[in-house]
C-alpha cells in the first residue's frame, strides 16, 4: 500500500495556537485524516504505468502545498492576534494615562467614556474637557483597531482555508475519476450562513442572474472567487468604506457585513450590533425589520419605537445576512452595494 503524507504542521506549534482558533485546527487535522485515509484505501501500489505515476505526482504536488499552506496558516494567525494583543495593550494604556489627567485636573471619565467636569467654575475646565476626551477617543479608536486586527487575522486564515478545501476537492475529483475510489472524500467545512441556499454553486447563480454581485468595473475579488471570496471596491468611500476596513466579504452570494456593523461603541448596550437565531423573518421589509427591532429593544431595555426611532436617526439599516441573522450597517454601505441578502433564501 502507498504510504500516507505527513500531517499538517508538528504538535507543538498545534498545542502554542490559543483556544479561539482550536475549530479552525481541528478541521485542517480531520481534513489531514481523511485525505490521507482515502488515498491509502484507494491507491494500492499494484497500480502500474502512468496512471499510477500521475496519481502519485499529483497527490506529492497537492501534499506539499497543503503541508506548507496550512503550517504557515497558523504562524501568520499568531502573529497577526500578537499584534491585536499590542494594540490592544496600548489601548488600555493611553485610557489609563487619560484618567490620570482627568484625575490630576477636577475631571471625571463615565462608564460611556464621556469626560465630565466635576467643578464647572474651574476657569478653563472646557479645555481640559476636551484635551481628556481626545486621549479617551484615542483609546477607543486603539480598542477598535485591534478588534478588526482579530477579525482580519481570522479572514486571512479562512481564505487560507479556502485554498485548502478547494485543494482537497481537487484531488477528490482526481481519485473518482480515477474509478479506484470507494466514496467521496469528507473534508470538514467551515460554517456558512446557516441558510437553506439552493445546491446551485455561487458561480452558477451569477451565471443564471439569480444572485447579484457589484460590477467587473467596481472593484475586484481580492482572494477567493467572485460572490464567494473578498472584495475590495476601487473606491471604497462611495460605500462609506476606508482603511483598514475597505474590504467585503461575500458567502456564497451574500455580503457578510459583520465588521462594517454599528461598532460596539456606539451601541446603547455596547454589544455587537448583529442578532442570531431570530424566528418568523420572511423576507418581507416590514416583517423582518420589525422583529429585529423587538428582539434589539429587549436586549436593550428600551422599546421597540425608540429602536426605530434611534436606527433612522443614526442612518442604521438592518441587513439580512442568512434567513436567521441580522446585522445593523451604516445606511451607506447596504445602500450602495448591490446584493441579494439573506432575505432572497426567505422568499
Amino acid at each position: 500500500m502507498a504510504q500516507a503524507p505527513p500531517g499538517f504542521g508538528d504538535p507543538q506549534s498545534i498545542a502554542a495556537v490559543p483556544a479561539a482558533g482550536q475549530d479552525a485546527i481541528t478541521t485542517l487535522d480531520e481534513l489531514t485524516e481523511t485525505v490521507n485515509r482515502d488515498v491509502t484505501a484507494t491507491v494500492p501500489d499494484y497500480w502500474g504505468g502512468d496512471t499510477a505515476n500521475a496519481l502519485a505526482r499529483f497527490w506529492n504536488r497537492n501534499m506539499s502545498w497543503l503541508s506548507r499552506y496550512s503550517s504557515g496558516a497558523y504562524g501568520v494567525w499568531l502573529q497577526r492576534i500578537d499584534q491585536a494583543a499590542v494594540t490592544m495593550a496600548k489601548a488600555r494604556q493611553a485610557l489609563e494615562n487619560t484618567r490620570k489627567f482627568a484625575d490630576d485636573n477636577g475631571l471625571a471619565v463615565r462608564a460611556d467614556l464621556v469626560v465630565v467636569p466635576r467643578d464647572t467654575t474651574r476657569p478653563g475646565v472646557q479645555a481640559l474637557v476636551m484635551a481628556a476626551q481626545r486621549g479617551v477617543n484615542a483609546s477607543v479608536y486603539l480598542a477598535e483597531q485591534a478588534r478588526q486586527q482579530v477579525r482580519d487575522a481570522n479572514q486571512e486564515f479562512n481564505a487560507r482555508m479556502d485554498h485548502l478545501e478547494q485543494s482537497a476537492n481537487e484531488i477528490n475529483e482526481v481519485l473518482q475519476r480515477s474509478g479506484r475510489t470507494s466514496g467521496k472524500l469528507n473534508a470538514v467545512k467551515r460554517k456558512r450562513p446557516p441558510s437553506e441556499r439552493s445546491r446551485q454553486t455561487t458561480q452558477e447563480r451569477l451565471y443564471e442572474g439569480t444572485v447579484r454581485v457589484p460590477g467587473r468595473n467596481k472593484g475586484d475579488w481580492i482572494s477567493g472567487e467572485r460572490g464567494d471570496g473578498v472584495w475590495r471596491p476601487h473606491r471604497p468611500e462611495d460605500y462609506g468604506l476606508q482603511w483598514p476596513k475597505d474590504t467585503i466579504t461575500w458567502r456564497e452570494g451574500v455580503p457578510d457585513l459583520r465588521e462594517h456593523s454599528v461598532p460596539v461603541h456606539r451601541m446603547p448596550d455596547g454589544d455587537d450590533a448583529w442578532l442570531t437565531d431570530l424566528r418568523g423573518l420572511n423576507g418581507k421589509y416590514r416583517n423582518d425589520y420589525d422583529i429585529a427591532d423587538h428582539t434589539l429593544a429587549d436586549r436593550m431595555g428600551w422599546t421597540p419605537e425608540r429602536v426605530a426611532a434611534w436606527r433612522k436617526e443614526n442612518n442604521y439599516v438592518w441587513h439580512h445576512y442568512s434567513t436567521s441573522e441580522m446585522q445593523l450597517v451604516p445606511g451607506r454601505v447596504h445602500r450602495g452595494l448591490p446584493h441579494d441578502g439573506g432575505a432572497s433564501d426567505l422568499k
